[in-house]
């Protein structure tokens, strides 16, 4: 799943290609697990990572799939832990977290889902109803139920989320992996989007705790910022 934009790519398809010439296969699944339902046994995955703090588990913890039969080697050496490849004392404590969190969103994916992405969608709705010359990235493929980038012709996704800020709503305009970095997104600009159509994107994701409330002041919010910024960037 795309970071940005919450596009599922084809993983099965990428993966059954690179098995079939003998590549082993490593799949980023930070973003999908566990929004989508994964199986190891069926996937042509040799190697799969999930994050804690997309769980709601602590930052810093995560978790690393490696097929039998697959070799790694050590980045970190010293005492032995962890078979040898990741040495240094465990953080017990969030281990514990994470297994703890895996357990409640395989419990409640059937439920959380569905209210989820109904709050997604009527946030998408009420955007491109209420702010003119707004469209939805990534709309017409398939997506998680969380995440939604749109762009906001003539207005800077950057100043649009400084502002949103300012009335403790919180977005971005990349993703946090590039957040401080600067430059324009790379994965909008394959996209097909110009650098200044990219430039006018934000993010917005919603979670197991996003409240209605929280989708209707963030419409109530938006029209009138995105409408300052591009006021100031036509000035």
């Amino acid at each position: 799943v795309n970071n940005e934009t919450g596009v599922i790519q084809p993983v099965e398809d990428t993966g059954r290609i690179a098995r079939a010439r003998g590549i082993p296969f490593f799949s980023d699944a930070v973003q999908a697990y566990p929004r989508l339902p994964i199986d190891v046994n069926r996937a042509p995955v040799d190697l799969l990572s999930i994050s804690g703090h997309k769980l709601n588990a602590p930052a810093g913890v995560g978790a690393l799939y490696v097929r039998s039969g697959i070799e790694l080697a050590p980045i970190v050496d010293g005492g032995g832990q962890e078979r040898g490849l990741r040495c240094g004392t465990e953080n017990n404590p969030a281990i514990a977290a994470l297994g703890e969190a895996v357990r409640l969103a395989h419990a409640e994916l059937e439920s959380e889902a569905p209210r989820i992405e109904k709050r997604r969608d009527r946030l998408e709705t009420g955007i491109l109803e209420r702010v003119p010359h707004a469209s939805v990235n990534g709309a017409g493929a398939p997506r998680v139920f969380n995440t939604s980038n749109v762009r906001f012709e003539g207005a800077n996704g950057e100043e649009v989320v400084l502002a949103l800020d300012e009335k403790r709503i919180a977005v971005s305009s990349a993703s946090a992996c590039a957040a401080g970095r600067g430059g324009t997104s790379h994965v909008l600009t394959a996209m097909g989007l110009s650098r200044r159509e990219a430039d006018e994107c934000v993010r917005f994701s919603l979670g197991r705790f996003t409240t209605d409330e929280d989708v209707d002041r963030c419409l109530s919010v938006l029209p009138g910022v995105v409408e300052r910024v591009r006021n100031v960037r036509a000035a």
